[in-house]
């Protein structure tokens, strides 16, 4: 079944090595009037970009990214942004993200499968009352779960444990 939302329009914000080839495939594509890239952008300007969308879609490949084969140890920053904002997230089927996201949080995908990443999109761009739900059930998840008063809560329970005689 092909995917097609004609009103959809995304928002690419930041600056990376495939950020030009991105480019060129819009132009080539003949979509690059729906595509917008804002370059580097200040972190502290992130959630003046973020409101202006309506999920947030984050496609990690893992074979190209070294930080996640860290597991444990990686941190998806911008996983955690969208949830804040209240976005519903679509991103890929594999740990730590199955396990931020949750199943009320958003669509997982597995890597490689464009037409269901496009198809996960599509679900969210146009169920709103589906994609309003899971955005809220994102941001409670992630001030419940994932704020920074609950990291240094943990970190000072594991700090106390270890230094307890």
């Amino acid at each position: 079944a092909s995917v097609h939302v004609p009103e959809a329009c995304f928002l690419f914000v930041g600056d990376g090595p495939s950020n030009s080839a991105c480019r060129n495939l819009a132009r080539k594509l003949g979509v690059e009037k729906r595509v917008f890239f804002t370059g580097a952008v200040p972190y502290r300007q992130m959630p003046s970009y973020l409101k202006w969308a309506s999920i947030g879609v984050a496609p990690y490949q893992p074979s190209r990214l070294g930080q996640m084969k860290l597991g444990f140890f990686w941190s998806p920053l911008k996983i955690f942004e969208y949830m804040a904002m209240g976005l519903p997230v679509v991103t890929l089927d594999v740990d730590p993200l199955r396990e931020i996201v949750g199943e009320q949080g958003g669509r997982l995908v597995s890597e490689g499968n464009p037409e269901k990443l496009a198809a996960a999109i599509q679900v969210l761009l146009t169920n709103s009352d589906l994609a309003s739900a899971m955005g809220r059930a994102a941001r409670e998840r992630v001030v419940r779960e994932y704020s920074w008063q609950q990291h240094c809560q943990l970190l000072e329970r594991i700090l106390l444990e270890m230094t307890a005689r």
